[in-house]
Formats: C-alpha cells, structure tokens, sequence
C-alpha cells in the first residue's frame, strides 16, 4: 500500500524505515546500524530492506489515520483563524499553505473567505482530491473517506463556524459523487 498525495506521510516509507531499524539484529540503539555491517549497506542503498505487507485492516485503518489528520488540520486552522488565533507556521505547513507569509498585518479572514486556502472550497477539494487519489478508485476506501470525515468532524468539541461545516458537507458530496462515479445506478 502507499498513500500519495503531495507530501503526506507514506505507509511504505514508515514500514520500510522500521524495517531499516531493526536489520539482522544489528540496531546499535535508536535505529543506528553499525555503518561496517553487510545490512547498512543494503540499508543506505536503493534496494528494498525488507519485504512487508498490509492487511486489508490495516490498510483501510493508516488510510483512516491519513484522511484523519489531514481534515483535523484543515478544519482546525478555519477554526483557530475564525475565532481570530493567528496559525502557527507548522499548521500550516502540514496542510500544504505555500501562499504569502502570514504576518501580524495580513487579513486572515482572506484565508477563510469563498477564494480562500482555507475557504470551504478550496479546503474540500484538496481534501477530497486526496481522499480520492489516496483510495486508488476503491469504493470500499471512499466509503471509508466519507465515514472518516464524518467522525473526525464530530471529535471537535466546540461548535464550529459555518466554512467548516460547509466543508465538511462538501467533501462528503465530492466523495460521493466520486463513489456513484464508480457504480452508477443501474
């Protein structure tokens, strides 16, 4: 399995970095291999380390986890940005901000309006267009999406403005669309 999508973490990478940790038994401590070894040479070369795979499970819970994190951010930074927080860099970053730097004098309500990075969207898009690549066309993983979003959404303990629910109702209507896209109505 690998998740892909513009920078996101993928599951073959964190596998195959575990993997490089614990060569032959030759961890030296914190994922250090001795340098000398006939496994670090394989290990700082292109060849695969080691041969894993994913359950179905396990694959429909890291795309979860994936979908999670991405929307949580998104919604979050409309969140902090509606209730007049200025965003941190870093939570903008792991949500793919590459726009103007933000300062003390930049109107953020411009980062939530309808054109916005942040508006509802730009915001279902990019997460939707993720969602739907991520899921390789699999209506299992879309369905997956759209429960996700849905849940994700109701872990926020405080009422939210109406760009995050507008967004949330968004991508689910994209996900959807793609889903029927897949098995049209017979």
């Amino acid at each position: 399995m690998q998740i892909d999508s513009k920078g996101f973490t993928h599951a073959n990478e964190t596998a195959r970095s575990k993997a490089m940790m614990h060569l032959d038994g030759e961890k030296l401590g914190k994922g250090i291999t001795d340098p000398t070894s006939q496994s670090a040479a394989v290990a700082q070369s292109e060849q695969p380390v080691a041969e894993y795979s994913i359950s179905p499970e396990g694959e429909e819970g890291l795309f979860a986890l994936e979908v999670s994190d991405l929307f949580k951010g998104n919604i979050a930074a409309q969140n902090n940005i509606f209730n007049g927080d200025f965003p941190e860099a870093s939570a903008l970053s792991a949500i793919n901000y590459e726009g103007e730097e933000l300062t003390e004098d930049t109107d953020l309500t411009q980062l939530i309006n309808d054109e916005g990075f942040l508006g509802a969207n730009e915001t279902s898009q990019r997460v939707a267009n993720f969602i739907i690549e991520s899921s390789g066309g699999d209506v299992k993983l879309l369905e997956k999406g759209i429960e996700t979003v849905s849940e994700t959404f109701e872990e926020f303990e405080t009422e939210l403005p109406a760009v995050s629910i507008d967004t949330k109702d968004s991508i689910i209507r994209l996900l959807q669309e793609q889903i029927d896209n897949i098995i049209p109505d017979e």
